[in-house]
């Protein structure tokens, strides 16, 4: 039980930082079209040529980054128990 915990808590770790490289990858840009209507709340700027909105842009990375924080949660949840379970006799 206890190497099964120990690994489950290495798959979160690494499904954990993938999500954050997700969160930090350049194809996160929240890409708007030409006909989109300027807004207060809407920071647009140019990447590439293409329009970028900064605040969805934040925003995407932020719920990515959150979820792999709720996932790096669980892999120290894991290991801790692991870590409580007595180990094989010696």
């Amino acid at each position: 039980m206890k190497d099964l915990l120990t690994w489950a808590s290495v798959i979160s770790a690494g499904s954990a930082a993938i999500l954050w490289f997700i969160s930090a990858s350049p194809w996160m840009n929240n890409y708007v079209d030409d006909q989109t209507r300027p807004r207060a709340d809407r920071m647009v700027f140019l990447r590439n040529g293409r329009k970028v909105d900064l605040v969805g842009t934040t925003a995407n990375q932020s719920r990515w980054s959150a979820y792999a924080a709720a996932v790096t949660g669980i892999a120290v949840l894991l290991q801790g128990v692991g870590m409580k379970l007595p180990g094989p006799p010696a």
